[in-house]
């Protein structure tokens, strides 16, 4: 096998696959795990190289596919790095292949066992961004977030999609919802959504201290659910736009 650009690796066959993908791969196979088919394996490959190439996939913390037909272990690994920040299943939030995971809206979550106080690499106080989809909207549905105290200025998003305000409007009801929260290296932090582009200001002080978490919320440690959200991927990291990260993610979960 040769290395190429982008860290692809060629094989003889003429076939080839990044040198990330494939960590992601070997990580899953020395755990176990079972792996998606040869063809989505193809699509999957195609998204880092689609992140890699538009020069964001080294900006990132976190980032999930939760959209798979590899099992559910398969589905919690942080391809940013497979071996940090795996989610932790708590009280078995429903996997459905090739969609995601979802809550029971009482008691099971996703946990990334990622604390952005103290190992945030890319995600930065004034200089950051987060993605996700969701295939379904239900009503008061906690989608991510975590913060610390009841302070606005130090969250990082967004317990309820559906009835947070922010000035200027509302985020969309819809189902299918491709979601974006960029922070440009200022006070003014940029929501971006299927219906909706608008920008509130909040200077926030500290990242928070507790463990980000995925259909849930995390205040100050105590986990706030509620809806069965339904979540198909998830990144956070540094400021990357929306049309960028909408594209490759698109271009995947279209082709499933």
């Amino acid at each position: 096998m040769i290395l190429g650009v982008h860290g692809i690796i060629a094989s003889s066959g003429g076939a080839s696959i990044d040198a990330d993908y494939q960590a992601i791969l070997d990580y899953a196979t020395t755990q176990g795990y079972t792996l998606p088919s040869a063809s989505q394996q193809t699509l999957q490959n195609q998204l880092v190289v689609d992140l890699k190439s538009a020069g964001v996939w080294s900006d990132l913390d976190l980032f999930y596919v939760f959209a798979t037909d590899g099992d559910e272990d398969f589905a919690t690994i942080n391809w940013a790095n497979p071996n940090a920040f795996k989610c932790s299943k708590i009280n078995s939030p429903t996997f459905t292949t090739n969609i995601g995971f979802n809550s029971d809206g009482s008691s099971s979550y996703l946990n990334t066992n990622y604390n952005p106080n103290s190992d945030s690499a890319n995600f930065q106080l004034l200089s950051n961004s987060l993605h996700y989809y969701t295939s379904n909207n239900p009503s008061f549905a906690r989608h991510h977030g975590t913060r610390n105290a009841n302070d606005d200025n130090q969250i990082l998003y967004a317990q309820n999609i559906k009835r947070h305000q922010f000035t200027g409007g509302v985020l969309s009801n819809n189902s299918n919802t491709f979601f974006s929260s960029i922070r440009n290296g200022s006070s003014t932090e940029q929501y971006i959504d299927n219906t909706l582009n608008t920008t509130v200001t909040n200077t926030p002080t500290v990242l928070p201290s507790y463990d980000y978490v995925i259909c849930a919320y995390n205040l100050t440690g105590s986990i706030s659910l509620g809806g069965s959200a339904e979540i198909s991927f998830f990144a956070l990291g540094d400021q990357i736009s929306n049309s960028t990260m909408y594209t490759a993610w698109n271009n995947y979960y279209s082709s499933l």
